[in-house]
């Protein structure tokens, strides 16, 4: 368990634990959020938890904590946490209360000296202040490989994927929403988490890769590194907003300050969309989402782009010939593929529409005339 992602981490708590046996213990606590904290660090009319205007909000929660290692290839925890809020920080246009309950578990198998893996899965249920049912989840899943396990530094790496639930639009039906109690995503990056909505982490799939060490005693630096999906195209949940405009906006921006989008932007500019590799464009023609979290046309954006060069295949060749009307064989495609390739080297760039159709000589064959036979004489 990390600290509370409310928005702030000052919180006033109490906590007991009770050992069950040496290898079993329980922890029991309680917490207690005020606006206006006489025990927090700073000047007391300070305001802790104002969010968006609305003041006087209090977080009330208590929960327990069960850790049993009574197997030693099969360690697990499971948890259980009540939490009362009176707004929301969770995802959304309007604050809203809430009180709900939190039950997940946490299994952590080892499977050889060096390799352990971790299974985490919880789920809510509750209910918002106004009258809508809270039902959210979220799981974790990731193999843990220990690169030197007798050295000091115990070097590791984890391949895993975090998946949290989302609303299919805010503050609209039930609350599906991940609602952040005690969760891992500060260990991920507190900094990267203050970014996401004050803590508030939802709606989204984040497969990730972390590595890390061990510097001092229990001291571990770690290092993450992973895109961030949110769930519009990997689950089909529609957003809030209207990314589609998102492309038009780009423009605006360019027209009014005069700067033009980088070429290599990520999601809106000119080569983000820009395909060469003939496994890519292949599989592109297949499925448009194939190498892509998203279609062009999500972000305001016309399409992808398919460049002919040295590192073409058959498949995208065959494609620019079809755009022209021209069909052609297996072995035209092929002999057409390795010519592109070699003129792109030759140039050492790639080729434009025109000298890709230079390329293209067909075969002209004399159409088939019968020839013409006198007509038979009969024998008399």
């Amino acid at each position: 368990m990390v600290a509370a992602d409310k928005g702030g981490l000052k919180l006033d708590a109490v906590r007991g634990t009770y050992h069950v046996t040496d290898k079993t213990t329980l922890d029991a606590f309680g917490i207690y959020m005020d606006d206006y904290d006489r025990l927090a660090v700073g000047p007391y009319d300070r305001p802790l938890e104002t969010y968006k205007g609305y003041e006087d909000n209090e977080d009330a929660g208590a929960g327990f904590y069960l850790t049993v290692k009574e197997i030693k290839e099969f360690p697990f925890e499971i948890y259980y946490v009540w939490e009362n809020q009176t707004h929301t920080h969770n995802v959304g246009t309007v604050p809203y209360g809430r009180d709900f309950h939190t039950i997940g578990t946490r299994l952590m198998p080892k499977f050889t000296e060096r390799l352990s893996g971790e299974v985490e899965l919880a789920g809510q249920i509750g209910e918002t202040d106004d009258g809508r049912d809270i039902f959210g989840y979220m799981a974790y899943g990731g193999l843990t490989y220990a690169l030197a396990p007798d050295t000091s530094y115990k070097p590791f790496i984890t391949p895993a994927v975090l998946y949290l639930s989302g609303d299919d639009s805010a503050n609209t039906g039930d609350d599906n929403n991940w609602n952040p109690v005690f969760n891992r995503t500060t260990g991920f990056s507190v900094l990267l988490a203050d970014q996401y909505k004050n803590y508030t982490w939802a709606n989204l799939i984040y497969p990730h890769l972390e590595g890390g060490l061990t510097i001092f005693g229990n001291q571990k630096v770690k290092v993450h590194t992973g895109p961030v999906f949110a769930l519009k195209y990997s689950a089909g949940l529609p957003l809030a907003w209207e990314p589609a405009r998102l492309g038009a906006l780009c423009s605006l921006v360019t027209d009014a300050s005069g700067r033009p989008v980088p070429p290599a932007k990520p999601v809106t500019g000119a080569m983000a969309l820009r395909h060469e590799s003939g496994i890519h464009v292949r599989s592109l023609l297949k499925d448009p989402l194939a190498y892509a979290a998203f279609p062009p046309s999500a972000v305001g954006l016309e399409g992808h782009a398919f460049a002919l060069g040295k590192h073409s295949g058959a498949a995208g060749v065959k494609a620019f010939f079809a755009t022209h009307g021209i069909r052609l064989p297996f072995d035209e495609v092929r002999h057409l593929t390795e010519a592109v390739r070699q003129e792109a080297r030759r140039l050492k760039r790639d080729l434009d529409e025109h000298e890709v159709l230079k390329l293209y000589k067909p075969v002209f064959v004399e159409p088939y005339t019968p020839e013409r036979r006198e007509p038979m004489r009969s024998c008399s």
